[in-house]
């Protein structure tokens, strides 16, 4: 059994994180998926074995790495001592706390050193979640290089859902592709394919937490313009149709 500790930040993080996390078991023997996500997570291990592998093969198992939007399922293995520790950032947190490009950090993970260094801690210390949090909170205010997100993606991620493309375009004054440009390097995809993932992991909390739920409402809910669709466009993302989804999580 993980208990698991989070923690939201008050300080100026608060605009581009969403939380810290703490997961802790005396065992824990798993083998199995994550699911994709549209936020970027830095990411510790301070436990014993603790492996993933993406969806382009890479397969990371160092002590931290920072890892990018994730558009579809990734492979997990964990034994012995879990502890694993880390932060979770807003889709566009990277980016305009660090500076760092989204669409490069899609579907991969990188040096987590590119925004702090706690390989001295790390190799020395055994935390608490409190003094965890507070110790990556420090590091990561130390660190920050940009102050907020501008005010032209702070109006595409706000209004992307209500108007298409063209319509926001000349609304801001903005090309299209300036506007795609913007949002691949921020946040990792083009505008529709990020709202298609967003949607699909939406589906996936409705899944998890709604047993009952007709999959064509979820589909319709969700946007999709019949089920036929919807399970393609799910299956592209998680590997299984939201009918194997769901009998997979009753499961286990």
């Amino acid at each position: 059994m993980i208990s698991t500790t989070e923690y939201r930040p008050k300080s100026l993080l608060e605009e581009f994180v969403v939380c810290f996390y703490f997961n802790k078991s005396d065992k824990f023997e798993y083998s199995g998926y994550a699911n994709p996500t549209t936020n970027q997570e830095l990411f510790f291990n301070l436990g014993d074995n603790f492996e993933l592998k993406n969806s382009i093969g890479q397969v990371t198992s160092q002590r931290s790495w920072i890892s990018g939007l994730q558009s579809k399922s990734v492979s997990i293995k964990s034994s012995g001592r879990h502890i694993t520790a880390g932060v979770i950032f807003k889709p566009w947190g990277l980016y305009t706390a660090f500076g760092i490009n989204a669409k490069e950090l899609t579907n991969k993970t990188i040096d987590s050193n590119l925004i702090c260094d706690l390989s001295n801690e790390l190799d020395n210390s055994e935390f608490s979640e409190s003094q965890f949090f507070d110790l990556i909170e420090y590091k990561l205010l130390k660190s920050i290089k940009r102050s907020k997100m501008t005010k032209v993606m702070q109006k595409i991620t706000n209004e992307m859902e209500q108007e298409n493309l063209a319509t926001l375009s000349e609304k801001l004054g903005r090309s299209k592709k300036s506007i795609i440009e913007s949002f691949n390097k921020m946040i990792g995809l083009s505008p529709n394919k990020f709202f298609t993932l967003r949607c699909i992991c939406d589906s996936i909390t409705v899944l998890q937490n709604n047993t009952k739920i007709k999959l064509t409402e979820l589909a319709y809910n969700q946007g999709f313009y019949d089920q036929a669709h919807f399970i393609k466009v799910f299956k592209e993302h998680t590997g299984l149709t939201p009918k194997e989804f769901r009998n997979r999580i009753f499961k286990t």
